[in-house]
């Protein structure tokens, strides 16, 4: 039979390089096997040097010091995994060391540390400019490191193809801890842990209750089997609550509103879109004067309407002062009353705190006029 003439092109893979060779000739049933024989040799050998290779990274990464709990870390790539969840935290930037320092210096009981990396600085987080400063300090930060590995991480898709995964995706960004979550691969961890800001890796947990055996533990259950909490009601105050949760519905959660870490009155000038000022001038109108009819749909203002008229479906309401209001009045008036004995009631506890401030001073309050004191 004659043979018809074609285009071979061979492929050999030598060290991870592919080479190509093309030839115009007759081609025979027997040289096609044989090309075929010789490409299914290379590629077994090419996938054993990368097993190899594998297993030498996993050796190499699981000796590195700034790996934590190795074993259980990297054994999802042993068994096969693409990718893997860790923490990735970093070293503190020179101005948190000073606010470390400054913390240190208050000695404060609240201090808290701000990464798992154990050991590290502390900072404290219940001083408001502490917490400011650090959160700043930690976005830029974490700014630029993200930027390194973004730019890694696009380079080495870009250079197998689109469909590749991504060896570094971070998945969050903390706010007052040096440190990111993150997906990544064997060769996305690799790159990280040769990073100098990189200062320890962990494996990216979700922490689970374990009330079975904590209640036997702390000896709660004397007190769970004597109390059972018919006609008692608990109140809890806290922040940071997630009002949507299912186990809170039915109004459980009585209210509040988060105005984060800024000032009040900056808040409420991005709320209007106005400068402070105005801000200032158009928050004090609604509350004391009603909610403007442009601003109704604003949160906040929901909540306080929805107040007014809570209050004023009792028959009287008692102030923290002690003050006993009767309702019987215009619910905007009986609101404002409610405010200002409130605020007035806080201010003469600052105040009975400046004057023991100020008890062997020379310094002397002389004027209190609403909202300010004159020394």
């Amino acid at each position: 039979m004659k043979s018809r003439h074609n285009f071979l092109r061979v492929v050999t893979l030598a060290g991870g390089a592919a080479t190509f060779k093309t030839w115009t000739a007759p081609i025979s049933k027997s040289l096609i096997l044989l090309c075929l024989l010789i490409a299914s040799a290379s590629g077994a050998a090419s996938g054993d040097e990368d097993t190899n290779t594998a297993q030498l990274n996993l050796e190499s990464i699981a000796s590195n010091q700034k790996i934590s709990s190795d074993t259980q870390l990297l054994s999802p790539f042993e068994n096969g995994a693409a990718t893997i969840s860790v923490v990735v935290s970093l070293r503190h930037s020179a101005p948190a060391q000073e606010l470390s320092a400054l913390s240190l210096q208050m000695n404060s009981p609240q201090a808290n540390t701000s990464s798992s990396a154990a050991d590290g600085p502390y900072y404290n987080l219940s001083n408001a400019d502490i917490r400011t400063k650090l959160a700043r300090s930690v976005k830029t930060e974490l700014d630029s490191f993200r930027v390194g590995i973004e730019g890694y991480s696009a380079a080495s898709v870009s250079a197998n193809n689109s469909s590749a995964i991504a060896p570094i995706t971070v998945t969050n960004q903390f706010t007052y801890s040096f440190g990111i979550a993150a997906n990544v691969t064997l060769a996305g961890l690799d790159y990280l842990l040769q990073s100098d800001k990189v200062i320890l890796i962990e494996e990216n947990l979700i922490l689970t209750q374990h009330l079975t055996q904590g209640i036997s533990v702390m000896n709660g259950t004397t007190t769970r089997n004597t109390y059972k909490g018919a006609g008692v009601a608990v109140a809890i105050v806290d922040t940071g609550i997630d009002d949507s949760h299912p186990d809170l519905d039915g109004g459980k959660v009585l209210g509040g509103y988060d105005f984060g870490d800024e000032d009040i009155h900056q808040a409420f000038a991005d709320m209007y879109g106005v400068d402070y000022k105005k801000a200032k001038e158009l928050t004090f109108k609604q509350l004391y004067g009603g909610v403007f009819k442009e601003y109704k749909e604003l949160e906040f203002f929901k909540r306080v309407e929805k107040y007014i008229e809570d209050i004023s479906s009792k028959e009287e309401f008692v102030c923290k002062s002690g003050y006993v209001f009767k309702t019987d009045m215009k619910k905007q008036k009986l609101f404002n009353y409610i405010l200002q004995n409130t605020e007035t009631y806080y201010n003469v506890l600052i105040l009975e705190k400046i004057i023991h401030i100020l008890k062997n001073c020379e310094t002397r309050i002389i004027h209190y006029t609403y909202d300010s004191f004159l020394l």
